[in-house]
């Protein structure tokens, strides 16, 4: 029985992720048409078959948009491409709160797609890069502290990867971050003491509470 449980939790996961990959992509076939065309025929192949595996789901469609974003050698991530993609990725932190088996997959995944689309901004267009942040950071706001919790993963990774660049934002950030030193989970709270180091790391001289 635990065994047909898991089987229908691991159906019922492959299709609601596949959905919500679906989304992302029609946002993205303008800069990646005929190679997310060939996605979504692949996406729609899984559906059709019925297959026993107990493997696990092959997060290949993740692992693809990466590699994509991180081999962007010329400017294909415009405002109007940028706009289009962005909605679709911030509802996916929202959705990362499901308990699902592979929720943690999911997670790093998106946390991924999240930094490598910020490097891409970063030989593209880095005024790009204060929506995105902006997005995030309102999330941090939410009643979930899950939530909480997976935008400071993604936080993290901006100024891990992108370090002195990524200060710009700082100053719009600074409420956000102080009201996460407070929260109410130890989890968040923890995760936001680590957000600071690497921020205090990145200013030198200068820290983090300066600013408040």
């Amino acid at each position: 029985e635990g065994s047909v449980i898991n089987k229908n939790n691991q159906f019922y996961f492959t299709y609601i992720y596949d959905s919500l990959v679906i989304q992302v992509i029609q946002s993205l076939t303008k800069c990646f048409h005929y190679y997310f065309e060939y996605k979504q025929n692949q996406i729609s192949d899984d559906y059709d078959s019925d297959s026993d595996s107990d493997n696990e789901l092959d997060d290949t469609q993740s692992n693809n948009k990466n590699s994509l974003l991180l081999s962007d050698k010329e400017k294909l991530i415009s405002k109007e491409r940028f706009d289009a993609l962005l909605t679709p990725l911030v509802n996916l932190i929202e959705y990362s709160t499901s308990s699902f088996i592979y929720q943690s997959k999911f997670i790093n995944n998106l946390t991924s797609l999240f930094k490598n689309l910020s490097l891409a901004l970063l030989k593209d267009d880095k005024n790009l890069w204060q929506p995105m942040n902006y997005k995030i950071l309102l999330l941090t706001r939410h009643s979930d502290y899950q939530v909480r919790l997976h935008c400071l993963s993604i936080l993290i990774s901006f100024y891990h990867t992108l370090r002195e660049e990524f200060l710009v934002l700082l100053p719009e950030s600074v409420t956000f971050i102080s009201e996460l030193m407070e929260d109410s989970h130890p989890l968040v709270e923890q995760s936001c003491q680590e957000l600071i180091y690497i921020i205090d790391d990145c200013l030198g001289e200068e820290k983090f509470e300066d600013f408040l």
